[in-house]
C-alpha cells in the first residue's frame, strides 16, 4: 500500500579528454579523482573531478546537432552522441572541430548501427594528447574517407601564403553526410530495436492475457439464467393464517 516512486536512470555525459572518456564534476564525488588542467583561455589553473572510462560500448539511439549561437559569450556547437549502455542512457559529446569530431565523421559511415559499438580514448603519448577510436566485432572501425581514397570528400586546402590548413569545405561536406545518411540510419536501427522490444513485451503478456480471460470465463454467469448474479432474492410465501381479515 502507498506510494511507489518512480525509478529513473540518470543521463552519463561523458567527454574525451585527460586521456580517456570521462565523466566530469565541479566538485569531489565517489569514484572520481581530482586532476588540475589549464584554461586554454584565462590560462588559469582550474581544478576538476573526473570519472575515467578507457571505452564504452552500447548502441548508438540518436546523433544531435547543438549550437549554443550567442546564448554564451563562447559558441559551442557540435554532435551529441547518445548510446543505450547496458540499459544506461549516456551521451558522448562530440565537439565541432575538435579531434574526437573530425574522427567520428570520417569513420561513422562504416558503423552498422545495428549492432553494439565501442569507443575507446587513450592518451597517445607520442603525439602528448587524447587518442580516439571507436570498435565493431573486435575489430577497429576504419575510415570511410581518406587521403587516399576521399570517395568525394573534399580535400584540406592549404593557404600559399600562410601554410594554413582550410577545412571548412571539407568539414561541411562531412557534415551533410552526418544530416543526410547516418542520422537516418541511426533512427532506423532504433526504431527497429525498439519494435522487437514492443514484440517481445506484447508476446511475454500474452500468457497473463490468457489467464485473466480463463478467471474471467469461470466466473461467467450461468446461460440458463436470465438474471444471473443480478437475479432477484427468493422469497418465503407469505403464510395466509397469520394475515387478518
Amino acid at each position: 500500500m502507498g506510494f511507489i516512486e518512480k525509478k529513473t536512470l540518470d543521463t552519463v555525459f561523458l567527454v574525451i579528454k585527460h586521456g580517456a572518456i570521462c565523466e566530469e564534476a565541479k566538485s569531489a564525488k565517489d569514484g572520481f579523482r581530482e586532476i588540475t588542467v589549464i584554461n586554454p583561455k584565462t590560462n588559469q589553473q582550474v581544478t576538476k573531478f573526473i570519472r575515467e572510462f578507457t571505452a564504452v560500448e552500447g548502441y548508438v539511439t540518436d546523433l544531435l546537432w547543438y549550437d549554443t549561437e550567442k546564448t554564451y559569450e563562447t559558441r559551442y556547437l557540435g554532435y551529441k552522441l547518445k548510446m543505450d549502455v547496458d540499459g544506461t542512457p549516456a551521451v558522448l559529446d562530440l565537439p565541432f572541430k575538435s579531434r574526437p569530431y573530425d574522427i567520428f565523421v570520417k569513420l561513422a559511415e562504416n558503423i552498422d548501427f545495428n549492432k553494439p559499438v565501442k569507443f575507446s580514448a587513450w592518451h597517445d603519448r607520442k603525439e602528448d594528447r587524447t587518442a580516439f577510436c571507436a570498435w565493431q566485432d573486435d575489430a577497429v572501425v576504419r575510415w570511410a574517407y581518406t587521403k587516399e581514397n576521399p570517395h568525394g570528400c573534399p580535400p584540406a586546402v592549404k593557404d600559399d601564403v600562410t601554410g594554413e590548413w582550410d577545412f571548412r569545405a571539407q568539414r561541411k561536406w562531412l557534415k551533410e553526410r552526418m544530416d543526410n545518411a547516418i542520422i537516418p540510419a541511426i533512427k532506423l536501427a532504433q526504431e527497429k530495436r525498439e519494435a522487437v522490444k514492443a514484440e517481445q513485451a506484447a508476446q511475454a503478456a500474452q500468457p497473463t492475457q490468457q489467464k485473466a480471460k480463463t478467471a474471467a470465463a469461470s466466473n461467467a454467469p450461468d446461460q440458463n439464467d436470465p438474471w444471473g448474479e443480478y437475479s432477484p432474492p427468493i422469497e418465503e410465501p407469505p403464510d395466509y393464517n397469520d394475515i387478518p381479515f
